[in-house]
């Protein structure tokens, strides 16, 4: 079902539900739309990745409800808790934006919210966003895909209660680059599992935090020195984890960029003097 630009700027007997994903972070990186969702909504229920820059995009006279989930958190809110409070918001005849972090439909149960709400006759528009996953890998420089390296990529989910339903050598057999969203505290079980598995102990591995943010941490490692215990979070913030052999384009890139901010040096003009 398509909606009409200015859908919240009319308010219908029964309300209708906007899911949408503000990106990976920087609120530069959100879409036009989901800024205009975000003005209009009579109601928002948004995440708890999202941050202060973000919220505060919000008008003062919006109804907000924090509803958001962070892994062994014991007070995080019930999946059925979001689903009721939704429909209870449209119900009343209100627009509701419920605001994601990433992607709405990429890990982020937004086809489940979408499910209930059609299945109770309430009106859904799901508005992409830039994913954690393509996002962060740009902003650390990595190639998802690459000629001659990677033609591929797989995303998993990192959690370490959910490594036991990965079929681990086939996705090893398969190759390409590898993706685990929400993986911080599992980056050595996920190493040791590949390494275990037949995957090279020489595969480049790069831990991306608070990705696309002023303060995002981009730590890198082989397979073998993260299946050994080397690598140690860095911030409090969100993390991912891509493997590969395109993860050495960021070295590269990083390198670039530095010798270029403080001596003016490029890559190429190295390769030059070299030859």
């Amino acid at each position: 079902m398509k909606f009409r630009d200015d859908l919240f700027g009319h308010r219908s007997t029964l309300g209708q539900v906007c899911l949408a994903g503000a990106g990976p972070g920087d609120p530069e990186l959100m879409t036009i739309k989901v800024l205009r969702r975000i003005q209009t909504a009579h109601a928002i229920a948004y995440d708890a990745l999202l941050g202060p820059e973000i919220l505060a995009l919000i008008p003062g006279g919006t109804e907000q409800y924090a509803v958001g989930k962070r892994s062994g958190d014991p007070c995080a809110t019930p999946q059925e808790s979001i689903n009721f409070l939704l429909l209870r918001l449209a119900r009343e005849g209100k627009s509701v934006l419920r605001l994601k972090g990433g992607d709405p439909l990429v890990f982020g149960r937004g086809g489940e919210e979408a499910q209930f709400l059609h299945e109770h006759g309430i009106p859904v528009e799901i508005v992409p966003a830039v994913s954690s996953v393509n996002g962060a890998a740009a902003c650390a420089g990595i190639p998802l895909t690459h000629r001659g390296l990677s033609r591929l990529y797989t995303v998993l989910q990192g959690h370490g209660q959910h490594l036991d339903n990965i079929a681990w050598r086939a996705l090893v057999t398969q190759g390409g680059t590898w993706v685990f969203l929400m993986s911080k505290a599992s980056v050595g079980q996920i190493a040791s599992q590949l390494i275990q598995h037949g995957a090279n102990p020489l595969l480049p591995l790069a831990v991306i935090e608070n990705a696309s943010l002023p303060d995002e941490t981009i730590s890198l490692h082989s397979l073998i020195q993260a299946a050994h215990g080397e690598y140690a979070a860095q911030t409090q913030g969100p993390g991912l984890v891509i493997i590969g052999p395109t993860v050495d384009l960021a070295v590269e890139n990083q390198l670039a960029q530095s010798l270029t901010e403080i001596h003016g040096i490029a890559l190429s003009d190295i390769s030059q003097t070299a030859s």
